[in-house]
């Protein structure tokens, strides 16, 4: 039960974020400002590691790859925590 339980929740999780995300794209233009410099430097960096041989740049894309797991994972504990910080406030104020 456990395990179906942590899954429906991640996937709530996930999805809200998911929500965030969208919305923030939709409505932040200085966030969109971001993401646009992030792309330009994400070709640039793809013309680097298409001129490294196969074995130093697999290295660098599995390093990134695990970089963004762990900021993914990061985020949703982040966005966990932030709930139950929010659940506690509301304890403590007496507003539930």
């Amino acid at each position: 039960m456990k395990v179906e339980y942590d899954k429906i929740i991640n996937k709530i999780i996930e999805d809200l974020i998911g929500y965030v995300y969208e919305d923030i794209i939709n409505n932040d233009e200085e966030f969109r400002e971001m993401e646009k410099k992030l792309c330009v430097q994400s070709k640039k960096m793809q013309d680097v590691l298409n001129h490294l041989d196969s074995r130093d740049r697999k290295v660098i894309e599995e390093y990134m790859e695990q970089v963004q797991c762990i900021n993914g994972e990061y985020n949703n504990k982040i966005y966990v925590q932030g709930v139950k910080d929010c659940v506690k406030a509301l304890k403590f104020f007496e507003v539930i």
